[in-house]
């Protein structure tokens, strides 16, 4: 009797032993397992950390881009104001000067404006060869021959005007 209770009772001291052992097995593996998901979690978070500065960092940039890209738009934009408004200005003096053409181009046709504008300057011309010298003599020739040219520029000019004006029916 005695003896087959000491050996149950040894039985069940062995047992406690492997039970006392493995529960310290099961501890230590827990304690890794808590210490690799503390690790692991630690990790994540400091990826995570690099990721949202790594964004914020990028999340400027692009401000700073989307900053520099409304200047030159409004740069653009005014250039673009800048030149419709020169436009326009020069289509008026365009239109203007149409206006003055066709005015001119309408008036009689006994009146030689240019032949009066001339005579004024060959009368001033006169009056200035009398000024010059001899020595200037090739500068007058020159001055006279250019006059000349002029008059001719200025009657072709006419003439054109006047080939393009409608003519009456």
């Amino acid at each position: 009797g005695m003896q087959q209770e000491l050996c149950v009772y040894h039985d069940m001291l062995d047992e406690l032993e492997q039970l006392k052992a493995h529960n310290e097995e099961l501890e230590r593996q827990s304690a890794e397992l808590l210490e690799e998901h503390s690790s692991h979690k630690k990790k994540l978070k400091d990826d995570a950390r690099n990721t949202l500065r790594s964004l914020d960092n990028e999340v400027a940039q692009l401000k700073a881009e989307l900053v520099q890209s409304k200047a030159k738009e409004y740069s653009h934009n005014f250039k673009i104001q800048t030149v419709i408004s020169e436009k326009l200005a020069l289509e008026e003096t365009a239109k203007s000067l149409r206006e003055r053409v066709r005015t001119c181009a309408g008036e009689e046709i006994n009146r030689d404006p240019i032949g009066d504008e001339f005579q004024k300057h060959n009368i001033q011309t006169i009056g200035s060869e009398k000024q010059v010298s001899r020595r200037s003599s090739l500068l007058l020739s020159l001055y006279t021959e250019a006059m000349r040219d002029c008059r001719q520029k200025l009657e072709m000019e006419v003439t054109n005007a006047e080939r393009r004006k409608p003519t009456a029916a």
